[in-house]
């Protein structure tokens, strides 16, 4: 006897695909068509008007499931409820409006509420996946961001009173009072018409900090705060972000081996998590159109909406879900942080945005396989298990970038994942 499930989310549709894997079922789509294998299902007379290069727009909805398995949905979130904020709260004096403010004077404002709304959400505690708020406070905040868009367009957006700088000019002849010299200029600092005696020490700094020396200046990226950087190296606090955020850049001939590796082709969905500067991404979007890029670094994520390559979600990629990115990926390709193990944490996380029979190809540094930690033991079980892909990619290959660790490419299908990897951490520990 079969039974007829509703689903009526992204997040409903993923659980039954995963719990029906390998089960009789068939998924009925919202154009009358159906299918047993959901798997990047498109229909090319459903929404005729619509080029069909244009297949994420072209996908059908799935409304429901037939089978005879029992199937069930984990829908409990936590309701976040946002402190004063209500219908009858001036706009202008809302957390939101001023957070939005926050990210238009930063560079890291985009046209997407979405995009927005996320970074203001979980500096409240909310989670992807595990956390909701109610429909009357969404909408609140839905009118906040067209309103605040409607006076930025009309011009009539008050700018808020600039911070007074009252950074004290430090002594004479040392590095802090020639970099006090410096005059900002838009997202330069430029260098007066002294000579200046620690001008190597000031260049490593300011190199460090994501400038480039470019005509009797330093040029930073989009979206960078000059002031901060320049106010925060006078009272003596190193800027890296590339450090901060472990940005070493995919070099091309590496990216291409990536995208070769994941066998992309045309019209299925990809990731690139910690994408960087999109030297992954802008050759998978010659493939194919349908992909999405996630980026934790600020200036990287303004470039890469600069860029209009595919939609960018700004954060931390361990926080985001199927839900938040708009679903599953039939590939996802990376080079993630490798510090304190991230890459093992983020190849994990990975696994877990796969669509049925997708495939992750990543690069991680060779650490995990000499460590002696029980985390380190574990991965290596565990990549065995998935009878994961392991090539070695040669010394230095990375060196431009502005690091020398032993790295190496690892590629997972979905097809082998027999037990998730944070489960499987979890057994391994209890046993240890």
């Amino acid at each position: 006897m079969t039974t007829f499930y509703d689903i009526t989310s992204e997040a409903q549709f993923t659980q039954a695909v995963r719990q029906l894997k390998g089960k009789e079922a068939e998924f009925l789509y919202c154009c009358g068509s159906s299918t047993t294998n959901p798997k990047n299902y498109v229909t090319h007379a459903f929404k005729r008007h619509i080029p069909v290069t244009q297949t994420a727009n072209r996908r059908s909805t799935c409304i429901g499931v037939e089978t005879a398995a029992k199937l069930s949905f984990d829908e409990k979130k936590e309701l976040l409820t946002i402190e004063n904020l209500s219908d009858d709260q001036p706009v202008g004096d809302t957390a939101f409006f001023k957070h939005l403010k926050g990210m238009n004077s930063e560079g890291t404002l985009t046209g997407y509420f979405k995009e927005n709304v996320m970074p203001y959400l979980m500096t409240l505690g909310f989670r992807p996946g595990y956390s909701r708020i109610s429909a009357e406070q969404l909408q609140i905040l839905r009118n906040v961001h067209e309103l605040f868009w409607f006076l930025k367009h009309n011009g009539k957006l008050s700018v808020s009173d600039e911070a007074n700088d009252n950074t004290v000019e430090p002594p004479a002849g040392t590095v802090e009072s020639e970099i006090f010299s410096l005059a900002i200029n838009g997202n330069r600092l430029e260098l007066p018409r002294e000579q200046l005696q620690h001008y190597a020490k000031i260049k490593t700094l300011m190199t460090r900090a994501g400038a480039k020396y470019q005509k009797l200046g330093f040029t930073f990226p989009v979206g960078t705060d000059v002031e901060k950087v320049k106010r925060d190296l006078i009272a003596g606090t190193e800027v890296n972000d590339k450090k901060k955020y472990q940005f070493f850049s995919t070099p091309d001939s590496e990216a291409k081996h990536l995208i070769e590796e994941a066998d992309l082709q045309a019209g299925e969905r990809w990731l690139e998590p910690s994408a960087g500067q999109a030297h992954i991404a802008r050759l998978a979007a010659k493939i194919s159109k349908d992909g999405v890029m996630a980026e934790f670094m600020p200036q990287n994520a303004q470039i890469l909406r600069e860029m209009d390559i595919a939609p960018v979600f700004e954060g931390d990629f361990l926080t985001m879900d199927a839900t938040m990115l708009g679903g599953t990926f039939d590939k996802i390709i990376a080079n993630p942080p490798f510090t304190k193990n991230q890459d093992i944490d983020h190849l994990g996380h990975m696994t877990t945005l796969l669509s049925e029979n997708g495939r992750v190809t990543c690069i991680t540094s060779t650490h995990y396989q000499h460590a002696s930690t029980l985390k380190c033991e574990a991965f290596r079980a565990w990549l065995s298990l998935v009878e994961a892909k392991v090539t070695p990619i040669k010394a230095g290959a990375f060196s431009e970038s502005g690091t020398n660790v032993a790295t190496q490419r690892v590629t997972i299908d979905e097809s082998n994942i027999s037990v998730a990897w944070n489960e499987f951490l979890t057994s391994y520990q209890r046993a240890a």
